[in-house]
């Protein structure tokens, strides 16, 4: 076996220079890249984000409320209207011929002589009261 000659260790360092270096650009590249896609990664995960919630606003407003905030919302209607008729029976001694008109779009008025009902029906949800009496609610009726 014959030893290598200096020009052949120059021609070895130099291609395990230039391997290293390949690598090393490769790695680069490699790091490069990740770092890149974790950004757009990140973009992508806050975009979906705000989406996300932009859609559940919109969502929520456009959904009908629920029947416990309907039937919250029928008690106080009608405890307002029963409160425009006792108003009215305390200034006049009478009970009035009818609610007035936004009420009424909303509040059924039944009236004897003495005594009247209330009904207000909205989305399945109805709440009942009589004069003399507690109010009831109750929960998928018919229109």
């Amino acid at each position: 076996m014959s030893s290598p000659t200096p020009n052949d260790y120059s021609a070895l360092i130099s291609q395990a220079s230039a391997e290293v270096d390949k690598k090393a650009q490769a790695q680069q590249l490699r790091e490069s890249r990740r770092k890149k896609n974790t950004g757009q990664q990140i973009a992508v995960a806050v975009c979906t984000l705000v989406v996300s919630i932009a859609g559940y606003q919109i969502w929520s407003r456009l959904a009908p409320p629920g029947d416990k905030q309907v039937a919250k919302d029928l008690e106080n209607t009608v405890e307002q209207a029963r409160a425009v008729i006792d108003q009215t029976r305390k200034e006049t001694g009478q009970l009035p011929d009818a609610l007035p008109a936004a009420m009424a779009s909303v509040v059924r008025y039944e009236k004897t002589d003495k005594a009247y009902k209330l009904s207000a029906t909205v989305l399945g949800v109805r709440v009942t009261m009589e004069s003399d009496g507690p109010k009831r609610t109750d929960f998928g009726v018919k229109q």
